[in-house]
């Protein structure tokens, strides 16, 4: 146990040299290699091209699309003797370790194909009892092979142990203008595919510890990077994100599930409804937090005319608002005066005489 303590330990310390470049408002999807970008180590005099020159390496890129313009993320790091050793720690966790995997009551996550009957009024039942309330899916046109097409979302508003009644709501699952619409209205025979993409989850958490505990009990979940959506929130600079930022993000990269840490508990969200679909104790015991959530993406700042607050003052108490619907002040101490500035000292900032 002290072993793995110490394997850890070094995950939560050792980080990898990570950067964050970004163009934005751009009105194609595709830039070149010599466009010069902004942010992190590149700062409008750097491009793709000159930053693999200089021994960064392009792990990940990322297309955003906000109301016909792109916004293109993009992820460099630089190979370190540090990032070997925090590989092979991980291996060990996973391999060597398997005590650590606790053993939990986890709810099925697989996508299930169930057809729907007695369909009146936008609701429908299925066969399957015992679900979620918030559970979500989407509904299949069943005509024929070519013309199998997803039509609707529906969520579960009601179950029992024999059977469960969803809800049928006209709406696109994909956040894509450019993908026409389907005229099909759901009948009678149409298949609902439950937990539709919920394999594919955002990862929200305080700490390293808690990532690492997580990722090692959830092996069959695809979990996006995290600092995507770091680099989501800066470019649309939102250090203080809220449901909405969450659930907006989720249906434009097709993620059918939010896992939100709290303290020593996991609440997994469907993207959809945001209802919470479960509840997980994870000894994680590291108070340790990061805001607004643990990445390597650093300085989320809130835009220059944004007088709202510019970062979340307690990470514990923030999500649990969040994850329970209710109201929450982000007071930050009246000592940090970078935190507490008046809307008159704000705008003497931005606008100097």
């Amino acid at each position: 146990m002290k072993l793995l303590l110490l394997f850890l330990f070094f995950i939560s310390t050792v980080v990898a040299q990570t950067t964050l470049c970004y163009k934005k408002d751009t009105a194609s999807t595709v830039l070149e290699k010599t466009t010069l970008l902004n942010g992190g180590e590149c700062q409008g005099k750097l491009s793709v091209l000159n930053m693999e020159k200089e021994n960064w390496e392009l792990s990940d890129t990322k297309i955003v699309n906000d109301n016909g313009v792109f916004n293109h993320i993009y992820i460099f790091n630089k190979e370190t003797k540090e990032d070997e050793i925090a590989s092979v720690i991980s291996s060990s966790i996973s391999d060597s370790a398997p005590q650590y995997r606790q053993t939990v009551k986890k709810m099925d996550l697989r996508s299930k194909q169930l057809e729907i009957y007695e369909l009146s009024n936008s609701k429908a039942k299925i066969k399957l009892g015992n679900l979620k309330i918030g559970q979500s899916g989407v509904i299949v046109h069943n005509g024929s092979k070519e013309d199998s097409i997803i039509i609707a979302v529906a969520q579960v508003i009601d179950t029992n142990s024999n059977y469960s009644t969803i809800q049928i709501k006209k709406k696109s699952i994909v956040k894509q203008d450019a993908i026409p619409t389907s005229k099909h209205i759901a009948s009678n025979g149409d298949t609902f595919i439950l937990n539709h993409i919920y394999s594919s989850s955002l990862l929200i958490v305080p700490n390293s510890k808690a990532k690492a505990l997580v990722v090692l009990n959830y092996p069959n979940q695809k979990f996006l990077s995290e600092d995507f959506f770091a680099s989501y929130l800066k470019v649309i600079s939102t250090p203080v994100l809220n449901k909405e930022d969450i659930m907006n993000f989720a249906q434009s990269q097709q993620i059918g599930t939010v896992f939100i840490v709290i303290k020593n508990t996991l609440y997994i969200k469907d993207s959809i409804t945001f209802k919470t679909i479960d509840k997980v104790t994870l000894n994680i015991n590291d108070s340790t937090t990061q805001v607004p959530f643990y990445s390597k993406i650093e300085k989320i700042e809130k835009g220059l005319l944004d007088f709202g607050a510019d970062k979340i003052a307690d990470y514990n108490l923030y999500y649990s608002s969040l994850v329970n619907n209710t109201t929450y002040s982000n007071n930050l101490s009246s000592n940090n005066n970078d935190d507490d500035k008046t809307l008159f000292q704000s705008v003497k900032e931005i606008f100097t005489w």
